[in-house]
Parts: structure tokens; C-alpha cells; sequence
């Protein structure tokens, strides 16, 4: 019954100016938001500096091992080499582990020691910090642990 009256329903409208416009309308609207949605769908430029930090090249080692989908992890040689990079629009954000990172994991505090550099535009710093900083406690879950046993 329900069938009958939704084609009776249609044949009626095929006719009208309005049911064209919504059907055009519709279809601009589902073009549209595939475009955009094609847009997101690239993948992340990550950044690695290891500046001599035998921690800060474990972690490094450890991201690129467990690489999560949508994120690229690049290394790179330098503070510097990673800000030009950045600038280009090469990678969207990267992260400098500083030599004075093996020192404050031992502190339990490695939170000013790890550098987070990103683009002007763009926010996915903050999405992949919470990628890093779980690869930083899996550092320095050793060191805690020691530091336990010796207590």
C-alpha cells in the first residue's frame, strides 16, 4: 500500500519545477561533501628529531615500529631542518626530543624536554602528541620500575 502511494506520489511530482530543484540540490549537496570529505583523508606528516638522547631514539625506533594508520613518521637531522620543513608545508607538525630527555625520564618528568614544533594552520600536533607521549612512558617504564625496586 505504502509502495503504491510513495510511485503515485513520485509521478505526481515528476512534473513540478520544486521537485527538480531539491533533486538538483541534493545531488550538488552528496558531490560536495565527497570532495570535501577526500580532503581529510590524507595522511599525517610527523616529524622526529632525536637530538643525541639515547631515550629520544628509542621512542623514535618505537613510533615508527607501531606506526598507526594516517600518520607517516618522518626523521629528520635537525631542530632546524624539521622548522624549514614545516614552513614548506612539507609535514605538518614534528617533535624534538632534546638531550637533556634521558635525564628528566629519570627525573619522571620528561615534559619540557620534548619539543612540539607545528604549522601555523593546522592542529595535528595535538592529535599525534597523544600518539608520542604513550611512547615516552613505554621508555620510561623501565626506569620507573628500577627506581621502584631500588625503594
Amino acid at each position: 500500500m505504502y509502495l503504491k502511494w510513495f510511485f503515485l506520489q513520485i509521478k505526481h511530482n515528476i512534473r513540478s519545477f520544486s521537485f527538480w530543484l531539491v533533486v538538483t540540490i541534493l545531488v550538488i549537496t552528496y558531490y560536495t561533501c565527497g570532495y570535501v570529505e577526500k580532503g581529510y583523508s590524507e595522511a599525517i606528516d610527523v616529524l622526529l628529531c632525536s637530538e643525541d638522547s639515547k631515550n629520544g631514539d628509542n621512542i623514535i625506533e618505537s613510533l615508527q615500529e607501531n606506526a598507526t594508520e594516517g600518520f607517516v613518521y618522518s626523521v629528520v637531522d635537525s631542530r632546524e631542518a624539521m622548522e624549514i620543513a614545516i614552513i614548506r608545508g612539507e609535514a605538518t607538525c614534528g617533535f624534538v626530543f632534546t638531550q637533556e630527555l634521558d635525564e628528566a625520564i629519570a627525573k619522571n618528568d620528561p615534559d619540557g624536554e620534548i619539543i612540539m614544533l607545528q604549522a601555523s594552520d593546522s592542529i595535528d600536533g595535538y592529535t599525534v602528541r597523544e600518539i608520542v607521549y604513550p611512547a615516552v612512558l613505554e621508555c620510561s617504564d623501565s626506569v620507573i620500575l628500577d627506581r621502584y625496586l631500588e625503594k
